[in-house]
């Protein structure tokens, strides 16, 4: 009978629209997105099944793979002061595309004057560099993709967070790990299937969300992954093919208060300290403070506007455990 009942209510939810599903869950790190996702979408719940897309899942994959080590070790780097900044910032596309010449030339300018540093660096560090490789600057293409906006063809990656050297290594472990979201979230967004696609990131931005969008949307039409398309192409392609549902994991949709951001920070400390016990040591996933700050200084709210025909404020369920 359970059996029967499991079936029927998936059945339901099928036929409550032709669209498939396509949900962002919007908040910070350790909000509680995928205890959320448990408790919604468990089989002891409704029955339903889902496709979920989190980079962090195919990071720490491939960093124990890789033998690189840890999460944490994924996104090891030397720290940001030695840098000289500011530092020149591209803008468009058309910097990555060798159109703008002058940025180029700046951008080149400037990572010359990092050799230096990059010397002086793995001199006094060779513990770190014996285990990752030497640190070097960025190449001028990589560096501007860093920082262009997701719907760009870019990375997102705030400036106050950018830090233009690299440890060989774990470059070429990210870059595949990195790939291998790419293709996965190329793979799930496949018409053939009608399962809730669930994004299990951070997705604060607007301009994340529409990186999502205009990716799913390349796979859709069948052309290549990370090319410049229309945005009306992309928003059209999305409204007929999917229903898009936001959960905002705060209070309020306004965003977060400064007492919550610092709450939300206890709890990173508290999963990472979980997650070290759990493994016995051999899992690391430390999330710094700045991380949870930048998510939220960046949070777009979602709106009908922006194409959601639903959008729900769930609370922040990770908080739960201090009360």
């Amino acid at each position: 009978m359970k059996e029967i009942m499991k079936e029927w209510r998936r059945y339901l939810n099928e036929q409550v629209s032709q669209k498939r599903r396509l949900i962002f869950l919007i908040g910070p790190p350790a909000v509680g997105k995928s205890t959320w996702i448990n408790q919604n979408f468990g089989e002891e719940n409704q029955g339903v099944t889902y496709q979920k897309l989190s980079s962090d899942d195919i990071v720490e994959q491939f960093a124990e793979e890789s033998g690189i080590g840890t999460y944490d070790d994924m996104f090891k780097k030397p720290p940001g002061e030695i840098v000289p900044r500011p530092f020149p910032l591209p803008t468009s596309r058309s910097d990555l595309e060798n159109k703008n010449a002058d940025i180029r030339k700046e951008i080149e300018d400037y990572l010359l004057n990092l050799d230096s540093i990059c010397e002086d660096y793995n001199k006094n560090n060779k513990k770190e560099v014996q285990r990752f490789g030497e640190v070097k600057p960025f190449s001028v293409d990589d560096y501007i993709k860093v920082l262009l906006p997701h719907t760009e063809g870019g990375y997102g990656v705030p400036p106050d967070f950018f830090v233009p050297l690299y440890y060989p290594k774990v470059k070429e472990v990210s870059d595949n790990a990195r790939e291998a979201f790419s293709n996965k979230r190329r793979e799930a967004s496949s018409l053939g299937s009608k399962l809730p696609l669930i994004i299990d990131m951070v997705s604060t931005s607007k301009d994340e969300r529409d990186g999502h969008r205009q990716e799913i949307a390349l796979a859709i039409l069948g052309r290549e992954k990370g090319k410049k398309i229309e945005k009306n192409l992309v928003d059209e392609t999305i409204k007929n093919n999917f229903d898009q549902e936001a959960y905002v994991f705060s209070n309020n949709i306004e965003g977060w208060s400064e007492e919550e951001a610092e709450a939300i920070k206890q709890s990173v400390t508290a999963r990472a300290e979980e997650i070290k016990n759990i493994s016995g040591g051999k899992r690391s996933k430390t999330i710094p403070g700045r991380v949870v700050d930048g998510a939220i200084k960046r949070y777009n709210p979602p709106t009908v506007e922006e194409g959601f025909y639903q959008i729900k404020v769930v609370g922040i369920p990770a908080l739960l455990r201090f009360n």
